[in-house]
């Protein structure tokens, strides 16, 4: 990943040179004012702090939560993180939610733990898990009970990292229904306050080590993004601790954040951090804040009915991330040494599927088909096998004869990893294979978003 300058801002030579004219020029959206639509084959991902929505006192009225509802169906986000949800009992009991879900209309659905979560349109994209990652609380993400074993005494009940208000971040892995491409958005609320910035270390630096586990396990998919109410501007813990080992980057704002919202004073606190493999989705490079006065409100007005921050939001292109021709190369099986797989992704999905192995005789046989890719799965319905034919001078094509050998189905867990399953209807059964790629196409990098099976 590019390298990184001052504290997890992100330099790339796609970005335009000088603050200033990044700010003026660059991204599709920077030089805009909000409501603009995202850009033609793009998924906008939003994340907003909607401050004590279950528990204000006094309440939001019926009217404000119907203002709620329609601000956030204007945002044209497919994903909506959210910070400050409070669900309680069991199951949960979430008037002010359901409320503005009842408003946004049935499409609408939430995925919702303590007071982190998701809000999300299911006729664009579909839940595939979701949890609340209590694990950060312990090793190997982290050692603070460790370090302070008398943190109560020593902090008080609050202090310990994802204590304030049951507030673990929490994970959710969605596919987008037209790509058929799956992204992971983590949802954050890092603790508040000057005093316990040191507890936020302990935050970004879990976090950053569940990301990276996730990377190394090539599990699902590396098209993540951290997001959330930060609690800190750039410089301070969290942010170092995401940043390291490059595994995350932040995402710069194409406008400005220094609105007045509202947090006495306090701005600059939310916040879009992504892996390497989401960075060239991103529209722009950049982030977009919506301020108050892109609806012509004071920061006043918005915060009465909304919140103390802005919603952040990234537009991204996940098919574009999904370089599934990056597949194409040659495979095979470990176990199966000397025999192997050539597969090309071609145009709209296409594919050819070369599979060079042996028939019951110890001859040496080739099969190939055509099949359809639709996001991590090769489908070849019809596998052949040829004959017929002599070599050299005495080769005539009329002589080629077609076979259907079978089928085969090839799911890819990653960029150098699938597993293939045949069915022969030409007496060679049925089996499985586990495959690794041997070698790769040139300018041809693997940004897959394909989920695991």
């Amino acid at each position: 990943m590019t390298s990184q300058v001052g504290a997890g801002f992100r330099a790339d030579p796609r970005l335009c040179a000088g603050i200033l004219l990044f700010a003026l020029f660059c991204g599709s959206v920077s030089a805009q004012s909000f409501p603009v639509e995202p850009a033609a084959g793009h998924l906008r991902i939003l994340s907003w702090n909607i401050e004590l929505l279950g528990n204000r006192n006094p309440p939001r009225s019926d009217a404000q939560l119907l203002a709620l509802a329609d601000r956030l169906l204007g945002f044209n986000a497919a994903v909506i993180a959210v910070q400050e949800i409070t669900s309680t009992g069991n199951p949960p009991e979430r008037p002010a939610l359901d409320a503005v879900l009842e408003r946004m209309g049935a499409d609408w659905q939430a995925v919702i733990t303590g007071i982190n979560g998701f809000i999300y349109d299911t006729t664009r994209v579909e839940l595939l898990s979701a949890q609340a990652l209590a694990q950060l609380q312990s090793p190997p993400y982290s050692s603070f009970y460790t370090d302070f074993p008398n943190w109560q005494q020593d902090f008080g009940n609050s202090g310990a990292p994802f204590s304030n208000g049951g507030n673990l971040s929490e994970t959710a892995v969605f596919r987008e229904l037209s790509s058929a491409v799956s992204f992971r958005v983590i949802s954050n609320h890092f603790h508040f306050g000057q005093t316990f910035g040191f507890i936020r270390a302990y935050e970004g630096e879990a976090v950053r080590i569940y990301v990276e586990e996730l990377l190394s396990e090539k599990a699902e998919t590396d098209l993540i993004f951290v997001v959330g109410d930060f609690n800190a501007q750039p410089g301070s813990s969290p942010h170092p601790e995401l940043a390291v080992n490059d595994t995350l980057s932040r995402v710069p704002k194409a406008n400005s954040n220094n609105t007045g919202i509202l947090n006495a004073g306090e701005v600059d606190l939310d916040h879009v951090y992504v892996t390497e493999g989401a960075w060239d989705a991103i529209d722009g490079a950049s982030a977009f804040v919506i301020r108050p006065e892109d609806y012509d409100e004071t920061p006043e007005a918005f915060e009465a009915t909304y919140s103390d921050h802005a919603p952040v939001f990234v537009d991204v292109a996940l098919q574009g991330a999904a370089n599934v021709s990056a597949y194409s190369g040659s495979w095979y099986d470990l176990s199966h040494e000397g025999e192997g797989w050539l597969i090309e992704i071609l145009e709209n999905g296409v594919a050819v599927v070369y599979w060079f192995t042996y028939d019951a005789a110890g001859k040496q046989m080739w099969l190939v088909g055509t099949g359809t890719l639709v996001g991590d799965t090769l489908t070849v319905d019809e596998l052949f096998v040829t004959g017929g034919a002599v070599f050299g001078d005495g080769f005539d094509p009329a002589d080629v004869t077609r076979e259907v050998w079978g089928s085969l189905v090839i799911v890819f867990s990653g960029c150098d990893t699938a597993t293939l399953s045949y069915a022969s209807i030409s007496g060679f059964g049925e089996g499985d294979f586990e495959l690794a790629r041997i070698t790769t196409l040139a300018e041809l990098a693997c940004l897959t978003g394909s989920l695991k099976e």
